[in-house]
């Protein structure tokens, strides 16, 4: 950590609050865990203390979302049988 609050993990002087780095052999991969199998594994994006997007997981249906705080909507769902929706959380048929 520096005098600045930056934090780095494998990043000795890192200029971003959190900063992650790995070997060139290495993959560099930020594992996100949630407590229960129906629980959301997502990142919290905040602009001014307001929540404005989220990224990850949604547990109880296992798809990935795109949710948009500002329309109180996902913007982009996954389903786990790859059919993708833009606008939707209920799409018919994979991306192509």
């Amino acid at each position: 950590m520096t005098n600045s609050g930056n934090v780095g993990i494998g990043d000795t002087d890192p200029d971003q609050k959190l900063s992650l780095i790995t070997t060139a052999s290495n993959h560099a991969i930020l594992a996100i865990d949630s407590a229960g199998a129906t629980n959301h594994a997502a990142v919290l994006l905040r602009s001014g203390g307001v929540d404005k997007w989220q990224v990850g997981n949604e547990g109880v249906s296992d798809r990935f979302r795109i949710y948009n705080y500002g329309t109180s909507s996902e913007a982009v769902t996954v389903l786990s049988d790859g059919k993708v929706g833009i606008g939707t959380t209920a799409p018919d048929n994979p991306l192509t």
